[in-house]
């Protein structure tokens, strides 16, 4: 039998762990919060990859969304629960559990579509000011 090796770009791609996200968006809000420490006012995330598609969309948004507000372990269900519950009321979150920042999934959160997208999970997350202007961005492969 003549077995063809597979071209890595024509394996299905593995989905991030959802520590791995959560700790990922903790460390960059870690970046944002110490390159920018005042400044930042809101926060505008894509996400690319496996998980910006199908059935993974929803949890990593969620993961991605905790791991900004410095929560790296989502065992605690009634605290991961509380935490989301308040941030979609108030439309922001505590920027690596610090600074009050607006942001809200539905309105700051998006797919991202390029062609790096296509193969591996990678988050960007921009800090924008409150005159609206984007302060810089931050982005990572998790």
């Amino acid at each position: 039998m003549n077995a063809l090796a597979r071209n890595a770009f024509d394996q299905p791609a593995a989905l991030a762990s959802s520590g791995s996200i959560m700790a990922m968006a903790a460390a960059v809000a870690q970046e944002l919060s110490e390159r920018w420490p005042f400044a930042v006012a809101r926060l505008r995330v894509s996400l690319g990859g496996p998980l910006s598609r199908g059935d993974a969309w929803e949890a990593a948004a969620q993961q991605v969304t905790l791991g900004l507000s410095g929560i790296v372990d989502g065992d605690e269900r009634p605290r991961v629960d509380g935490v989301l519950a308040l941030q979609s009321r108030m439309m922001a979150i505590r920027l690596a559990g610090r600074k009050l920042v607006a942001f809200h999934p539905a309105r700051d959160l998006r797919a991202r579509q390029d062609s790096l997208s296509d193969w591996v999970d990678c988050l960007r997350v921009e800090a924008v000011g409150a005159d609206g202007s984007v302060l810089g961005s931050v982005e990572r492969v998790i």
